[in-house]
């Protein structure tokens, strides 16, 4: 005979309460709209040497 299943225990955790609403609707909907950004922040660059920058790695696989 096949082992019985095993009972599943009810949870023992409260659930959760919640006391406010989201403050955008749900947040599962599959087609989410991003906020655009607001913070942006301009840095100062510096043009990179692609000769030197990459000189210490190794790859693992052959590249020819």
């Amino acid at each position: 005979m096949p082992p019985r299943k095993k009972r599943r225990q009810p949870s023992q955790k409260a659930p959760l309460l919640f006391h406010q609403q989201p403050l955008e609707g749900p947040k599962h909907s599959c087609a989410s709209t991003q906020l655009p950004i607001t913070h942006t922040r301009q840095v100062p660059s510096k043009p990179i040497d692609h000769s030197t920058i990459t000189s210490w790695v190794s790859p693992d696989f052959d590249t020819t």
